[in-house]
């Protein structure tokens, strides 16, 4: 198993949210968070998916 890296909480709004694509569940979700965040950058994701690129030093929120 490969080593899991963690990282320090993050202040401040979140750069990035993932949500669960093709879900009403992921998108009540996403909306909410757009409501308090509404300049965050919005990606939905699919289990098994791979991670989008360039999350590396972005405050990511995954909801």
């Amino acid at each position: 198993m490969a080593p899991v890296s963690t990282a320090s909480p993050f202040y401040g709004p979140p750069d990035i949210v993932l949500y669960h694509a093709d879900c009403f569940d992921g998108f009540g979700a996403a909306w909410a968070v757009w409501k308090k965040f509404p300049n965050a950058r919005f990606l939905p994701v699919k289990h098994g998916q791979p991670p989008p690129p360039d999350l590396n030093d972005r405050r990511v929120l995954i909801v």
